[in-house]
């Protein structure tokens, strides 16, 4: 099981993931970075105007897979139980954008979608190299996150949303669509 501090760590190894990815691609996109934020903050601040790759989680659900841990907090004689654990399931939009007159958004995507496709289960080595690469400065939480020591690691898998699906997350995150792909982590088992 994972602290709290799960979530954070594995969308943090998603975006190292992607970072790594771009830097490495045969043909990088000058100056794209990796980023956290809301879709609706890509335009401010002149991000529109520069290339990258955004993770974004936009919703988080229970793994029904997992049995949940429903026993109580406290024991009869009042000392601490074990706390109770929850499986969940995290979906992502991977949404890239930059300049289209030189397919920006297209490549990658392509070094997006390649990298995930690679990694289709977050290992250990991945989430601590994530987290030691992140872990400093306003992050410097993420290096208590214990998401590397998890029972089971968390997998990656590409998710499929009809137009009519996306179109309606796009309306919900109240901005335009960027070039998107969806992913879902599963399961974060945290307690």
């Amino acid at each position: 099981m994972s602290s709290s501090l799960a979530i954070a760590a594995v969308t943090t190894t998603l975006r190292h993931i992607l970072a790594q990815a771009v830097a490495a691609d045969p043909m990088p996109v000058a100056g794209a970075e990796v980023t956290t934020y809301q879709p609706v903050q890509l335009g401010s601040d002149g991000r529109s105007r520069a290339a990258g790759v955004n993770v974004y989680l936009y919703q988080v659900t229970p793994n029904t897979g997992w049995t949940t841990n429903a026993t109580t907090t406290v024991r009869a004689d009042g000392s601490p139980g074990d706390r109770p654990s929850v499986a969940l399931d995290l979906r992502y939009l991977i949404s890239c954008y930059g300049d289209d007159k030189v397919l920006e958004p297209q490549r990658l995507l392509g070094s997006a979608v390649a990298a995930l496709a690679g990694t289709p289960v977050l290992a250990p080595e991945t989430v601590a190299d994530a987290l030691a690469a992140y872990g400093t400065g306003a992050t410097a939480y993420l290096s208590q996150s214990d998401l590397a020591d998890q029972p089971e690691p968390v997998r990656l898998a590409a998710a499929s949303l009809s137009v009519e699906d996306m179109a309606a997350l796009w309306r919900t995150l109240g901005t335009s669509s960027l070039l998107s792909v969806t992913y879902t982590a599963t399961a974060v088992l945290l307690h």
